[in-house]
């Protein structure tokens, strides 16, 4: 009994000190983020919902977790790049008629419909996904909705598409 009370204590004692060098490498959580987009893209609430649950059930979120936590995280910190971490996907804006456009970035499609001289509606197939608006620089300043990440496409890139920007412009918060 004594020496199983010892083995349960030097291996309590040995995931304590293996955990150590771990502490404070934070990371970006890539793999976690990449499920967690993916999952979101669905297009369909209903879905989105049934396919979390049945990931965390699986355990492919908890799967995801660790393996951030455990190595990609690790990895990040030391070296300085997340190996499950995506690079810039190149983003094409197409104008496919009046005041409405294309944008794709890998295989996935939004159109960018004007709502006003400066406001725009992002859709993702028929669900609206985010809005943007012309920024005073005018640059193209476009939020997903119900996140804070922002995308902005320059001016220039706007202009070979819409002719000249309007100065002047004013953010509007939303």
């Amino acid at each position: 009994m004594q020496t199983r009370l010892r083995a349960i204590a030097f291996s309590g004692l040995c995931a304590v000190a293996a955990g150590a060098p771990l502490a404070g490498c934070y990371g970006s959580f890539s793999l976690t983020k990449r499920l967690h987009r993916w999952n979101g893209s669905l297009g369909n609430k209903f879905a989105e919902s049934a396919v979390m649950w049945a990931l965390v059930i699986i355990p492919v979120y908890e799967l995801s977790l660790l393996g951030d936590f455990v190595l990609f995280n690790l990895i990040e910190f030391w070296s300085g790049k997340n190996p499950v971490a995506k690079g810039p996907v190149p983003t094409e804006l197409e104008r496919v008629a009046e005041g409405v456009y294309e944008i794709r970035q890998g295989d996935t499609v939004w159109r960018l419909t004007a709502t006003g001289p400066e406001t725009f509606e992002l859709h993702q197939g028929e669900r609206l996904c985010g809005r943007g608006r012309l920024t005073s620089d005018g640059d193209l300043l476009l939020s997903r909705t119900g996140d804070a990440e922002t995308v902005r496409l320059p001016r220039a890139v706007l202009e070979s598409f819409t002719g000249p920007a309007r100065a002047g412009v004013t953010v509007a918060a939303h």
